[in-house]
């Protein structure tokens, strides 16, 4: 999904794996934590289909 801002838990210039730390995103003025986004993750992850 696009998002406006993304927000890293550390510097990913120093770390490259800090990209896979996200903090919270920022898309169309919405704010998802990142509580909310593991939330969606499980939801995925539960539904039918999933892998």
């Amino acid at each position: 999904m696009p998002a406006d801002l993304v927000l890293l838990d550390e510097d990913p210039l120093t770390d490259h794996t800090a990209l896979r730390r996200i903090a919270g995103v920022l898309r169309d003025g919405s704010w998802w934590s990142r509580a909310d986004l593991d939330t969606v993750l499980e939801r995925v992850a539960a539904a039918p289909g999933a892998r």
